[in-house]
């Protein structure tokens, strides 16, 4: 099978073996994928070690099961079918995470488990994520509910809730969802800090109340009240602390949700509260799935928002310049073109 393979942080499609599934596994054809801007950067960065095979925001739909699976059936849409699980190797090829393929594996896990089968502790964590989609929600927008279910997740751990307020740093598309998220959970103020106009202008068509551009001007002379209840860093800075002092309210939390390489922590608490949490969390998208699925049937939550292309999977590296370029929000992957002759 094709797939899309990353080596020495070069994107190019080549062949790989096409995975095998066990008893409790199904092999889905993958029909759309989509870019992840911060995760597939940092596999991109380690392809010297091995070639990987990118992508985690996959949807496609069950051609094969397996004859101990329960929970899956033949033409259901699944997400984050995977190539290759974490920990392991497909030929010659390791786990990028592995949804940018032409066919990936989804395990029962509920069904191995229930049978007293012991799964790779990798695998195991993994399937969880594997939850099946409507056939009603377009799987292109289906790829989208990845971000959406982990934003929400987090969200909810942290304390984001109607009337409490809000500030996010990061106007990419993860931040960007944490926008709507905090809207839908009827948060107020919602604030977003960036620099890219046409980005904050999405945010604001997403539900911020205010836009606040570090680059203009220091923030807290945008911003001049206590506005912020959570404080979400979806850029993974810890220097931005200093810059939310200034609008955390007494007894705010503080979270780094985006990926960070920095080992310590340094400021100085003069701006802000006197009581405050620095509060380091996991999410846990398996548990919002349900939500983000009522969201987006009764057209509270339209995942078309967050995506502005979908191109030929064999045009990734061109989707990944496009978006380091700040050309495009999110880029979808169409692999629907893609065939084995024995499906």
């Amino acid at each position: 099978m094709k797939a899309v393979i990353v080596r020495h942080g070069r994107l190019r499609v080549d062949d790989v073996p096409c995975p095998k599934p066990t008893p409790y596994q199904c092999l889905v054809r993958t029909l759309y994928a989509a870019t992840c801007n911060e995760t597939d950067r940092r596999f991109i960065e380690r392809s010297a070690e091995k070639p990987l095979i990118l992508g985690h925001e996959s949807v496609g739909h069950v051609v094969e099961v397996g004859g101990r699976v329960r929970h899956f059936n033949e033409g259901d849409f699944c997400l984050r079918p995977t190539a290759v699980y974490p920990g392991q190797t497909l030929g010659d090829v390791g786990c990028g995470l592995g949804g940018f393929s032409e066919f990936g594996l989804v395990t029962d896990v509920a069904a191995a488990e229930a049978d007293g089968v012991e799964l790779p502790p990798a695998v195991a964590a993994y399937s969880r994520y594997q939850q099946i989609v409507p056939n009603t929600i377009d799987p292109k927008d289906a790829t989208m509910m990845v971000t959406l279910k982990e934003t929400l997740s987090w969200s909810q751990r942290a304390g984001v809730g109607k009337g409490r307020g809000v500030l996010i740093f990061g106007d990419g598309p993860v931040g960007q969802s944490f926008v709507k998220m905090a809207a839908l959970l009827e948060a107020e103020p919602v604030v977003i800090v960036g620099h890219w106009p046409h980005r904050l202008e999405r945010a604001t068509k997403l539900g911020a109340h205010e836009t606040l551009n570090r680059k203009e001007k220091p923030i807290a002379e945008s911003c001049p009240d206590r506005i912020a209840d959570v404080v979400i860093d979806a850029v993974g800075k810890y220097e931005l602390i200093q810059e939310a002092f200034p609008l955390m309210r007494e007894h705010a939390i503080y979270t780094v949700y985006g990926m960070t390489g920095d080992r310590q922590v340094s400021f100085e608490m003069g701006t802000g509260p006197r009581q405050w949490r620095l509060v380091f969390m996991k999410m846990d998208e398996a548990e919002t799935h349900p939500q983000i699925v009522d969201w987006i049937l009764a057209g509270k939550l339209d995942p078309s928002l967050f995506y502005d292309r979908v191109m030929p999977a064999a045009r990734a590296a061109e989707a990944f310049e496009l978006l380091a370029a700040r050309k495009a929000n999110k880029i979808v992957l169409d692999f629907s073109s893609w065939r084995l002759a024995a499906y």
